[in-house]
């Protein structure tokens, strides 16, 4: 299942009374904004946990940050990284 977030299509600016460099600035809203949705989605949409033996994962275990995820090649399992423990989530 895709996540798929809603863009901004435009600034609709009904009166005249802005000057040119808020409408800019809108402007430059709007598509930094476009841009960080998409990047989110990009994230969610392509989570992927690295492939890597036992062997291998015992040994980043240490250094890895809680909520690493890992995809156990030799017991396929998918493990992760909680309160300092590994462990098996599928």
């Amino acid at each position: 299942m895709a996540l798929n977030l809603d863009r901004f299509d435009s600034v609709p600016l009904t009166a005249d009374d802005f000057s040119f460099e808020f409408r800019v600035w809108l402007t430059i809203l709007v598509d930094s904004l476009n841009q960080v949705i998409g990047t989110i989605e990009s994230s969610f949409n392509n989570l992927a946990a690295p492939s890597y033996t036992t062997v291998e994962i015992a040994a980043l275990l240490a250094d890895a940050p809680n909520g690493a995820l890992f995809y156990d090649t030799d017991l396929d399992q998918l493990q992760a990284k909680v309160n300092g423990l590994l462990v098996v989530l599928a």
